[in-house]
């Protein structure tokens, strides 16, 4: 199992510039298994891609994406491989959907403006 998993699974390390938009480039699929995920910046980027998102729903993944990902009914291997599978059957026109809405939600609420002026305006308040 080991080797048919090292064929199919890919481990990059860190990946900056155009090393992280060829990875992004490169998936059909984010999955974020993780049980503790306090924001959630790959899903962000991942939205901002319109990547569809196989995940726990936990912490900022679910404030970040709301109905839009395909989410585990647990924190079990077992929930997240249904997850996994509720994706891979998904009609095209479902993926379309979440990555639609991940991606408008993205747009209205995280874009680099949009979080720059929620920044100036939470300094501001400092100041």
């Amino acid at each position: 199992m080991q080797n048919n998993l090292n064929n199919r699974i890919h481990y990059l390390g860190w990946c900056g510039g155009s090393r992280l938009e060829s990875f992004y480039d490169a998936l059909d699929v984010l999955a974020i298994p993780s049980i503790y995920e306090p924001f959630g910046m790959v899903a962000l980027e991942a939205a901002a891609r319109g990547i569809p998102i196989v995940c726990n729903p936990i912490g900022g993944l679910v404030e970040i994406l709301l109905d839009n990902a395909f989410y585990s009914e647990g924190e079990t291997y077992q929930t997240f491989r249904k997850a996994m599978r509720e994706w891979l059957k998904a009609d095209t026109r479902v993926i379309h959907a979440k990555t639609w809405g991940e991606y408008k939600r993205f747009n209205d609420n995280f874009n680099d403006i949009k979080m720059t002026h929620k920044y100036m305006d939470l300094i501001s308040q400092f100041a």
